[in-house]
């Protein structure tokens, strides 16, 4: 690629839709307490050990702010803190903590007592055996409230069909960075000048190419009437288990347990490897690489392997009430590594 020309980006906005581009605008974040999101473990922590587990409700700070409060009350390095997930800054976000404390600490319930102020508050306070690894969320809990919207019974419509369809599984802009930076930085990471990065945001590199990628992919088949179809040739996944199969001839008990949002067909995550689609589906997925053949080739240089998600995003326990004629209030649960924006932008122009 000639490092001269900036690569154009398919817009996020641009990217197909379910229910078509929304009527209705709407605004989210108006207010700290608009956007809340509470985490649930995918374990019970086991009361005893060497971790200290902190269920902390925190306004306005990220994960990496909480990172670095920690590491300064406990004394730690930051490398001692784990987490489960990453959450949003402008918020109200009850997450989980661990600190490595070997040692114990007369002092340790002050310090502890000490992490509560304005922007913190301490929820829960357990131990652990093992540090709290990256991933291990079992679904988040959000309270979202919309404001200024529009077109009421637009939005109540198409409510009422993602209750019964769910949404397309895009992965959120805030994937890609301010001004799709992360993208950006792709071509310098893949290029041939090499430029150098800290580990954590070549990560952040890798995971937005994937991403995008995958993104184009689902849009595709949302275009194509497929992204939630029991298709030949398509590797399927199991919604409670998240384990994948070939779909290689019709059974009707798949068919079934896809209208019922039991099973999802699947998009790429490119890596090295082989992806196990068939047919069309394999065709549409390879189409795509094949555009985009720098950047899989860097994915595969940098020791990333294929990997499947789903296509389609159930949104789970979803209720709402209308505060006023303008504004919404919707609760809902999403299970860990998808985006409450994917289901926000079936709704309203944000």
């Amino acid at each position: 690629m000639n490092e001269s020309l900036p690569r154009q980006f398919f817009p996020y906005g641009d990217l197909s839709y379910l229910l078509g581009y929304p009527e209705s605008a709407g605004i989210i974040r108006k207010k700290v307490e608009d956007f809340c999101v509470d985490e649930e473990l995918s374990f019970e922590p086991s009361g005893s050990g060497e971790h200290l587990f902190l269920k902390l409700i925190k306004r306005q700070l990220n994960t990496d702010d909480m990172v670095k409060k920690l590491s300064k009350e406990f004394n730690v390095p930051r490398v001692a803190i784990g987490y489960a997930g990453k959450k949003d800054k402008y918020a109200v976000t009850s997450q989980w903590f661990s600190v490595h404390l070997p040692k114990k600490d007369d002092q340790l319930q002050s310090h502890v007592d000490a992490l509560s102020d304005q922007f913190v508050q301490i929820e829960q306070q357990t131990e652990h055996l093992k540090k709290l690894k990256k991933g291990c969320i079992k679904r988040n809990h959000f309270k979202i409230i919309v404001r200024e919207i529009s077109h009421q019974t637009s939005v109540e419509d198409r409510l009422q069909q993602i209750k019964l369809t769910g949404v397309p599984n895009y992965f959120g802009q805030q994937r890609f960075g301010n001004h799709n930076n992360n993208l950006l930085n792709a071509d310098r990471l893949f290029g041939q000048k090499k430029s150098k990065f800290k580990r954590t945001q070549k990560s952040m590199i890798l995971s937005a190419v994937r991403s995008y990628l995958f993104n184009l992919i689902l849009s595709q088949r949302i275009e194509d009437g497929s992204w939630n179809k029991a298709v030949i040739g398509d590797v399927m996944q199991h919604a409670s288990s998240h384990s994948i199969f070939q779909y290689q001839q019709f059974e009707q008990d798949v068919e079934l347990r896809t209208n019922q949002l039991d099973m999802h067909p699947t998009g790429g995550l490119y890596g090295a490897g082989n992806s196990l689609t068939r047919g069309g589906i394999h065709q549409l997925e390879e189409s795509l690489y094949n555009a985009h053949a720098d950047w899989c080739q860097g994915l595969e240089k940098n020791k990333l392997k294929h990997h499947r998600r789903s296509l389609r995003l159930r949104v789970e326990n979803l209720s709402w009430e209308w505060l006023d004629e303008e504004v919404l209030q919707l609760n809902f649960s999403l299970v860990s590594g998808s985006y409450a924006t994917a289901f926000l932008r079936e709704l309203v122009v944000l």
